[in-house]
């Protein structure tokens, strides 16, 4: 596992094989709680981990984000506790 620290308004770049490029930029950082904002292509599907498992195990109450042409996200349902895993 690679760990970087940034600061507000520093990103990181993710490049995948066929060239595909996610931006993540640190917006901000208030209270414990840190705020990434994310640029990538509209097919690249961006989960929080707690959703992902849901999906990985095909619990069909999850709900996709609702992203706008400008890349912000407009709603998020789903909040759900992570899995216990052994």
């Amino acid at each position: 596992m690679l760990c970087l620290s940034r600061r507000t308004n520093e990103k990181v770049v993710l490049t995948t094989n066929d060239g595909t490029r996610i931006v993540i930029n640190v917006e901000k950082i208030e209270n414990r709680k840190v705020y990434l904002g994310f640029e990538a292509p509209q097919d690249v599907k961006i989960n929080r981990i707690e959703i992902q498992y849901r999906i990985d195990e095909g619990i069909s109450n999850v709900h996709e984000r609702n992203v706008d042409s400008s890349g912000t996200i407009e709603a998020v349902d789903g909040l759900i506790p992570s899995p216990k895993h052994d």
